[in-house]
């Protein structure tokens, strides 16, 4: 890092001594390092899952969240992503590998689809991909997942009523 920080410096004729240089990169690693504690404090804070994915390699992270929601250990998932495909809706698998096996950089992408926790309960889940980049020639995901299984209830409740409420109209109007 100390070379680095001197090369640049040099690239633009300034001269540094070793111990400003020795300054900087402390105050750089400090930076950084707060930096990355302030991320880690929003996304275990966070309601939803969020998680960086290498399309090629697998999980590269996933939050606490995921536990609190599915029951899965997030470091399981990273060393094992099985574990998350195998818990994937049959119905719901080609849709996510249809937008899987057409990513694109710099394209955000939202799906709908359903996944079982550990004890078999069915979650619905919202997921956006808002950042697609490569690295070392693999394409690297960073998303969102918002649990709406909840709403999911909520709609078919109100379809349901819906359905019910146009029967009993089609049935007043014989009368």
């Amino acid at each position: 890092m100390l070379n680095q920080i001197k090369n640049i410096l040099d690239k633009h004729g300034i001269k540094a001594s070793d111990e400003l240089l020795k300054d900087l990169t402390q105050q750089f690693d400090q930076s950084t390092a707060e930096l990355n504690e302030k991320y880690r404090r929003l996304t275990e804070n966070s309601p939803e899952i969020t998680y960086i994915n290498n399309l090629n390699k697998g999980a590269l992270y996933w939050s606490s969240k995921i536990k609190d929601i599915l029951g899965f250990d997030p470091k399981n998932i990273v060393e094992d992503t099985s574990e998350w495909t195998k818990s994937l809706h049959p119905e719901d698998v080609p849709k996510i590998d249809k937008v899987l096996k057409n990513i694109i950089v710099g394209k955000t992408y939202e799906i709908e689809y359903r996944i079982y926790d550990i004890n078999k309960n069915l979650h619905w889940f919202y997921d956006r991909i808002f950042n697609v980049y490569k690295k070392d020639g693999d394409l690297i995901l960073e998303g969102i997942i918002s649990d709406i299984t909840e709403r999911k209830k909520a709609e078919e409740q109100l379809k349901n009523q819906n359905i019910l409420l146009n029967e009993l109209n089609a049935t007043k109007d014989k009368f």
